[in-house]
């Protein structure tokens, strides 16, 4: 419960533009929040190894599908994945089906510092960064932010 009120203080808190990024995903496809103007972003950062990441990905697979990129993009960011193979194989095992980016010091510097694992970037549809959480996320955390 505390968790998520202060998930949603920081909705308030963070009225900031974002900065361009740009993202290579794993089939080689270049994402950038200026690509996705008019549909919030939700960008995951997260690691095949950390178990409060492998119990949220369920959650934004179903969000995901339910919004089927038609107002909401996820795109999942794997740190540590030791290879982009690795990464892949765990993508098909855990049938994630948004883009997901194989992580790194250069990706992860577009965002500043990433504490915790997971961790989470929400834009609203002007690119506005509208809030940032560390630990897992829910579908309906993200579903009541973006209504």
């Amino acid at each position: 419960m505390i968790r998520r009120l202060l998930f949603l203080l920081l909705l308030c808190a963070l009225p900031a533009h974002a900065d361009e990024f740009s993202l290579t995903d794993l089939q080689g496809k270049t994402l950038k929040l200026s690509g996705f103007h008019g549909k919030w972003v939700l960008l995951n950062f997260w690691s095949p190894y950390c178990k409060p990441c492998q119990s949220e990905i369920p959650e934004l697979v179903s969000l995901y599908r339910e919004h089927g990129n038609r107002d909401l993009v996820v795109i999942g960011i794997a740190m540590n994945p030791g290879n982009a193979k690795a990464v892949q194989e765990y993508v098909q095992a855990m049938k994630i089906p948004y883009p997901v980016i194989p992580g790194s010091d250069r990706v992860s510097s577009q965002f500043g510092d990433i504490g915790e694992l997971p961790t989470s970037y929400l834009y609203n549809p002007s690119g506005d960064l509208t809030a940032q959480h560390e630990g897992p996320v829910s579908r309906d955390i993200i579903d009541r932010l973006i209504r």
